[in-house]
């Protein structure tokens, strides 16, 4: 690990990893009153997805099992397929699966290395297993070294690993495995496929140290020739974007891989915005959805938590009650298979149905002849998944019903499905559930309407950067698609309500409102600059000027593509301060002061001392306000 003595922050993001599901499955599956649960079906969340009825459109067309063919690198923990290389025992639910297609490295000696990688410093001696080969041109390090300190802190968010790369693997290549003897079995939605493993984070939280790692692990599997990559799935997300983790995937875009990745969940209020790397353009961003066909978390500030939403959502997958490989015991000893819950599980959902999709269309050759661009491919899965691959509520209901010919079976939830059919789908859960089947029956989109859709929503920079071969229309393309143009956002305005002392002793408890509007402008960055910010409860106000500064901010809406100010209610940044001067009128008198505010996510709280004006014989000059609340 090379050292650096300049000191790095290290930045806490969204959490985009899976979470435990409580209890075991087999367990409660077994209970009268859950035995006929449509979750109780391990295939449950491949039914909803129109998974049987895809899985016999290959099979009548002679083209394999779902997955064959195609690779899929799959960017998080590492997987348990080796107990010599990965330090941890094999789960039989994908050791059989992956030995049937596996990617064999030799080093010079002839040797076989295994599926981790750590590069560009980060694997040590010593590491489990050792590394797996890298391509030269992605040896230039994206970001600044990280010190070990860094690291250290890092760790405090740690995971078993492998664990979570072997969870989410599961749902890709498993191959109808039961454990213990159970009639219930592990089914991956592209079993046939070739997975490729990168072990590229060591934690849950993406700081920047792991972001440097999944950015070499990006660029390399990019590059690489043999295998060469079609698919990429990644479960992992941050709050906030890089911009060498965006060049690492536009790399990837070129080279014509589907990349798509996780909108990650918050355990409190609606979920949280889409992170990055889902957020970028060139990635599809998966949120998710319960077993009932519904957005899981309900939107709002209260909420009870959920899968992240916001208009870079492009598709919905089941993400609770997924049933994935485990183990029964902490000591990773006893193979299992359970529920598991987040965006992590719903992540490899899509990937497997762009691996489909790809095995559909004939394999990566065959999209190379028909868009002759390989860059197009990508955008290409993007709109097709977008016009014919997903599902609205009265489509589920249909579904769920059982009135889909090819797959006529009914489930016992379906009235709880059908219960929202009719109602218009909410735009920031993506453009509706997935639906395999009907994405696999639909044509491809035609190479101009590919086109002209990266030059609608990208700009110019990208019609000339992946369609090379269609510059003969760029003209044209020009006159009926102006350029958009691309404004950051000159203002936010945020709005709270605090309690306590907000005008300071004696002057009541409370509540009061506030609005604040911070003047800098910003795109997709924390936006900080001069604020002038206004406090208000009945005959009581203060109203001051300052400077604000925000870290890790993410607007529900796309600022990057709209020149609109942004109204966040609740809270802007993930964290922020500010300091400022300020009038306050309280109890009849006039006062001047000051104070300092600091907000973590949707919590903030003030202090500061304002002096009274004008005479104040035998009473405090000073008063401090004290409040905290929701909001900045």
């Amino acid at each position: 690990m090379m050292h650096s003595k300049r000191w790095l922050a290290v930045v806490t993001v969204g959490m985009a990893c899976a979470w435990p599901a409580a209890g075991g499955a087999l367990d409660d599956c077994e209970r009268p009153a859950e035995r006929e649960r449509f979750r109780c079906d391990p295939q449950w969340a491949l039914k909803m997805i129109g998974w049987p009825a895809a899985r016999d459109q290959l099979l009548a067309a002679h083209l394999g099992e779902p997955g064959a063919g195609v690779v899929i690198a799959q960017l998080d923990s590492g997987v348990a397929i080796d107990a010599r290389h990965s330090g941890t025992p094999e789960h039989p639910a994908l050791a059989d699966a992956y030995r049937a297609h596996h990617i064999r490295w030799t080093d010079e000696r002839g040797r076989v290395l295994p599926v981790t990688f750590m590069h560009g410093g980060a694997c040590e001696a010593g590491t489990p297993g050792g590394c797996a080969p890298a391509d030269d041109r992605a040896r230039v390090p994206p970001l600044d070294p990280v010190p070990h300190y860094a690291l250290e802190i890092a760790n405090l968010f740690p995971i078993r690993m492998p664990g979570h790369g072997t969870k989410t693997a599961s749902v890709i290549i498993a191959d109808k495995w039961s454990p213990r003897g159970s009639d219930k079995a592990l089914q991956g939605a592209a079993a046939a496929a070739t997975l490729v493993p990168l072990r590229v984070t060591t934690g849950s939280i993406l700081t920047e140290g792991r972001t440097t790692t999944m950015t070499w692990g990006i660029q390399a599997a990019a590059l690489w020739e043999e295998p060469r990559v079609d698919v990429m799935s990644i479960s992992f997300g941050r709050r906030s974007p890089e911009p060498a983790l965006e060049e690492a995937l536009l790399l990837a875009e070129e080279r014509g891989i589907i990349v798509v990745a996780a909108a990650g969940q918050l355990p409190f209020g609606s979920g949280g915005p889409v992170r990055y790397p889902a957020q970028y353009e060139s990635v599809v961003a998966v949120t998710g959805v319960t077993e009932d066909a519904r957005p899981w978390g309900r939107a709002g500030l209260l909420g009870l938590g959920g899968a992240g939403k916001g208009s870079g959502n492009d598709v919905a997958a089941p993400a609770v009650d997924v049933w994935r490989a485990g183990w029964s015991d902490d000591a990773a000893t006893i193979p299992d298979i359970d529920w598991g819950a987040g965006t992590s599980f719903a992540t490899p959902l899509v990937a497997a149905a762009a691996a489909m999709w790809i095995q559909r269309h004939g394999g990566r050759e065959e999209l190379l002849e028909f868009y002759r661009s390989p860059g197009m491919i990508p955008m290409a899965f993007h709109l097709a998944l977008e016009t014919a691959g997903v599902r609205g509520t009265s489509a589920m209901c249909d579904l769920a019903e059982g009135r889909v010919s090819a797959q006529p079976e009914a489930w016992p939830n379906r009235a709880r499905v059908c219960a929202q059919a009719g109602k218009p789908w909410n735009r920031r859960m993506g453009h509706g559930i997935l639906a395999i089947d009907t994405l696999l029956a639909a044509p491809l989109p035609q190479p101009r309407d590919v086109c002209r859709a990266l030059y609608d929503r990208r700009g110019v920079a990208a019609w000339d950067r992946l369609c090379p071969q269609a510059s003969a229309g760029r003209d044209e393309a020009l006159v009926a698609y102006p350029p958009r143009s691309r404004q950051p956002q000159p203002l936010t305005l945020a709005l709270g309500t605090s309690i306590i002392k907000p005008f300071g002793g004696g002057a009541g408890f409370g509540p009061a409102v506030s609005a604040t509007v911070i003047f800098g402008q910003h795109e997709r960055i924390a936006p900080k600059g001069f604020m002038v910010g206004v406090k208000w409860s009945g005959a009581q106000v203060l109203t001051g000027v300052g400077y604000a500064i925000g870290g890790e901010y993410n607007p529900y809406r796309d600022s990057t593509t709209r020149s609109r100010n942004s109204l966040i209610f609740g809270y802007g940044p993930a964290y922020a301060a500010a300091i400022k001067v300020g009038y306050m009128r309280a109890r009849g008198h006039d006062h001047l002061g000051g104070d300092l505010q600091v907000a973590i996510m949707k919590l903030k709280a003030s202090v500061g001392p304002y002096w009274r004006l004008g005479n104040t014989s035998g009473q405090r000059r000073v008063t401090w306000v004290v409040d905290v609340g929701v909001g900045f």
